[in-house]
């Protein structure tokens, strides 16, 4: 019994825009489900095919297929290998060729099952059809989606059960058909420009983009269901003269493979002027010289210590105003910098609060009137004195 037959072509069909609403009680048939499937199915057909666009994502290289010869070297003709790779079909299905093919460039193509085992079934009732091809003419390799019915139970029968048990399909599994073609089906006709973006591990790649200019319509459905992998010459013998990976193929722009570097905003701390504070005095200047200063930059100097920001600031050089209580702990300190993301850095720099100076008595003050220690206190005459 075979698994996988029934294998329709999937269009731009997104009529579907609403889905089951469940309640108590509710009958739910296998139309209510397959309503949710395919509102769900479509919802990401179409954000890939509008937001994405169509082609390869990764993989799917066309190579040549290892020939059996005396020496050990060569490739087989007619044959080539496609790898593994990710696709995006026009009508925006995912297409997932998850082993090496072998495709003959003599017949139509492949058909595979994404999840099967690798290896062409054998059809002892059929053989091989060939298509004529022109030598030295292209040949394109190109993959589309193919949606397949697999795992077929049994069915009880609808009445007094006399009649044989009938199969259904219990599963669709995503499937793909590899085919040769003759011409280049995506013919490119809009003008484009190039622009280059740096690569992680250095080089610019280029991108081709629609040039700036009115607000674009929404892309129609492409009128065919091929992605291109690329485009393969041979002789009149079938040998393989030529591999091009690049001729048609349609790159999907992915940021799987891609870094987009954060640029570290942690400040550094090279000199802190001056290396002393005094505690008890207010409206201190201190400049902190480094790096990676961004304005709104936090300096924490401890507990006792007041900072004000005055401006201007740059980027290498960050003066604070610093008012230091006289009862704060004179000692050596860090000096904390907390940039407005949050990046922040305790430096090795420190400063030192040098403690208050003693109070110097001003005249005329009660505490220049007060009595010396060790002078007595001296005593009124008696004539002065009222009695009470």
């Amino acid at each position: 019994m075979k698994t996988e037959t029934m294998c329709p072509d999937i269009a731009c069909d997104y009529s579907v825009a609403e889905r089951p609403r469940y309640y108590a009680r509710q009958l739910i048939t296998d139309e209510t489900l397959r309503l949710e499937q395919k509102y769900f199915i479509d919802k990401m057909r179409r954000h890939n095919r509008l937001m994405h666009g169509y082609g390869v994502v990764c993989g799917a290289q066309i190579c040549v297929s290892p020939g059996c010869k005396t020496n050990g070297s060569g490739s087989k003709p007619w044959e080539v290998i496609v790898k593994p790779g990710y696709i995006l079909g026009p009508y925006g299905d995912e297409i997932i060729i998850d082993c090496e093919r072998a495709v003959d460039l003599r017949t139509r193509g492949v058909s595979g099952v994404t999840g099967e085992p690798c290896g062409e079934p054998i059809d002892p009732w059929c053989s091989d059809v060939y298509e004529p091809r022109d030598p030295e003419a292209p040949l394109f390799v190109a993959v589309k989606y193919k949606e397949c019915q697999a795992r077929p139970v049994r069915v009880q029968p609808v009445g007094c059960g006399c009649d044989d048990n009938q199969c259904e399909y219990s599963r669709w599994r995503d499937g793909y058909e590899i085919g040769v073609l003759t011409c280049c089906p995506d013919e490119r006709t809009e003008s484009y420009m190039t622009v280059s973006f740096v690569q992680p591990g250095g080089g610019m790649s280029p991108i081709a983009v629609r040039p700036q200019g009115p607000p674009q319509f929404c892309p129609e459905c492409p009128p065919h269901p091929w992605v291109v992998l690329g485009s393969v010459i041979v002789d009149a013998d079938g040998a393989i003269t030529k591999i091009d990976n690049c001729d048609c193929r349609r790159i999907v722009f992915s940021l799987a493979s891609r870094l987009v570097p954060c640029p570290s905003k942690v400040p550094t701390v090279t000199s802190i002027e001056p290396a002393a504070l005094d505690a008890g005095v207010i409206d201190q200047r201190l400049t902190i010289t480094g790096d990676n200063f961004e304005p709104g930059m936090i300096v924490d100097l401890g507990p006792g210590v007041t900072v004000t920001y005055p401006s201007p600031v740059t980027a290498t050089q960050f003066p604070v105003n610093v008012t230091i209580d006289h009862t704060a702990l004179a000692t050596e300190r860090y000096v904390i910098l907390i940039n407005p993301d949050c990046a922040m850095i305790r430096s090795d720099k420190k400063f030192s609060v040098t403690p208050a100076a003693p109070a110097t008595p001003v005249a005329g003050s009660k505490a220049s009137l007060a009595r010396p220690r060790g002078v007595a206190k001296r005593s009124l005459p008696s004539k002065g004195r009222k009695k009470i």
